[in-house]
Formats: C-alpha cells, sequence, structure tokens
C-alpha cells in the first residue's frame, strides 16, 4: 500500500490513567483496590493509578521497575497464569 497513513484523533484525557480512575469510580470502587498489568510505557499513567501493578517480565524497564509483581513475559501467558493462580487461591 504505497502512500497509506494513518491518521488518529483522540481527546487529551483519554488515556489509561484517567479510564482507570473513572472506572473505578463507575464500579464505585478504589482504585488503590485495582490490579493493573502492563509491559510498555503508555501503561505509566495506570500505573501511577493502580493499588497493585503487575508488569510482564519482558516489560520496558521503567515498568519493570515501578512493579509490585513481575509474572513471565506476555509471550509465557503471564497475565493468564498470574489471574488463575489469583482465582485459585481465593476459591472457598
Amino acid at each position: 500500500m504505497n502512500n497509506h497513513y494513518f491518521l488518529e484523533f483522540s481527546h487529551p484525557q483519554a488515556n489509561k490513567q484517567n479510564g482507570l480512575l473513572l472506572w473505578a469510580k463507575h464500579v464505585g470502587c478504589s482504585s488503590a483496590d485495582v490490579t493493573v498489568f502492563g509491559d510498555n510505557l503508555n501503561d505509566v499513567g495506570m500505573f501511577l493509578a493502580a493499588g497493585r501493578k503487575v508488569a510482564v517480565a519482558n516489560a520496558h524497564p521503567e515498568i519493570l521497575d515501578m512493579a509490585d509483581d513481575i509474572v513471565q513475559s506476555n509471550e509465557e501467558d503471564g497475565v493468564a497464569a498470574f489471574i488463575e493462580a489469583s482465582m485459585k487461591a481465593n476459591k472457598p
């Protein structure tokens, strides 16, 4: 596709941090009660707003530094394994 390009428009407040805060308010919880998963710099704001931050092993170094927990890489289904283990641990 020669001469093909993309042009994106978005609201200046449309980001993961504001989205998390709005979602938490909507469902009636604190963002401090939310666990988030990330791998790249577009997740920094979300990591700043969340209570628990989980990074995949192959995440950007800045995200790894911010993380409370580091799970297997996204290529190894680290997030799914974390969620599955959490569900099993909290099973009555």
